[in-house]
């Protein structure tokens, strides 16, 4: 699977999926707008657009594009 933002996914994504969380809930905006787009799409989580609307919300407060 290939995410958009440019990460490329080989089998488990899991790493990746825990890479966007920490950086997201670190306050980092990248890693916000990653999970945001992980939980649109529902890439490796059950998709949920209130979860995903809430961390791109987050990321926007920092400069990044929105959803």
């Amino acid at each position: 699977m290939e995410y958009s933002i440019g990460f490329k996914v080989a089998g488990d994504n899991n790493i990746f999926l825990l890479e966007f969380k920490v950086k997201a809930e670190a306050g980092d905006a990248d890693g916000q707008y990653s999970l945001g787009y992980v939980y649109y799409e529902g890439e490796g989580v059950e998709q949920d657009y209130k979860k995903a609307f809430e961390w791109r919300q987050k990321s926007t407060g920092q400069g990044e594009d929105q959803l």
